[in-house]
């Protein structure tokens, strides 16, 4: 699964508002259970966008 947190609430296709920050998702269907086991992964803010070669892999 890759997951992210989007600096600043910028957002693409893969994107989903929870706890107030903004997650990039991607590698699975979302739902409220895998939701749950999101780790927060607390990004710099900055400028630029997350990219999916920013992602990480879990």
């Amino acid at each position: 699964m890759y997951y992210g947190v989007l600096d600043k609430g910028k957002c693409h296709h893969r994107c989903v508002f929870y706890d107030g920050r903004c997650y990039s998702l991607g590698g699975t269907d979302l739902n409220w259970e895998t939701l749950s086991e999101i780790r927060v992964l607390e990004l710099p803010l900055s400028e630029r966008s997350f990219r999916d070669s920013e992602t990480i892999e879990t």
